[in-house]
This record gives structure tokens, sequence and C-alpha cells, in this order.
């Protein structure tokens, strides 16, 4: 029910989770980066791929959101689902 909570604070709490994230990814060792993972059984993805993609996919959905901001996203769901 996201329709009935106030826009504002999913807005903040969106901000702030990504905010983490980004602070994530700018300090992530750089020999972490060829580390992989496997999603439900998919072809096994780098951790610096999963970084990459991650910040694709959220300019796919706020090029979604907002359909007339300059956003290019290079985003592509190669993990099966």
């Amino acid at each position: 029910r996201y329709n009935a909570y106030d826009w504002k604070n999913l807005i903040g709490l969106w901000y702030v989770y990504n905010e983490h994230i980004a602070h994530i990814i700018e300090h992530v060792s750089p020999e972490k980066l060829p580390n992989t993972i496997s999603i439900e059984g998919s072809q096994p993805f780098t951790l610096q791929f999963i970084m990459q993609d991650y910040v694709e996919h959220i300019k796919h959905h706020m090029k979604a959101v907002l359909p007339n901001v300059p956003i290019e996203s290079k985003f592509e769901n190669v993990y099966g689902a």
C-alpha cells in the first residue's frame, strides 16, 4: 500500500538507502570486484557488474518515473527473471 503512504517519506527512504549504496560502491576494495555471485541458479556475476547494473537499473526506473529528464540507462535484465 505504497499509495497510502506519505510520498515524502518514501522519497526520503529511497534517497537515504541509495546514498548508503553509493557509499558502499565508492568504498569497495578493488580486489573484491572480481568476486562472483549466482542469483537463483543464473550464470555468475561479478561484484563489479552487480554494482554497475544497480546504478543502470536505478536510472531505468528514474526514466520511467520522470520521462522528460535526460537520463540514459543501459539496463538490460540479464538475471532471467
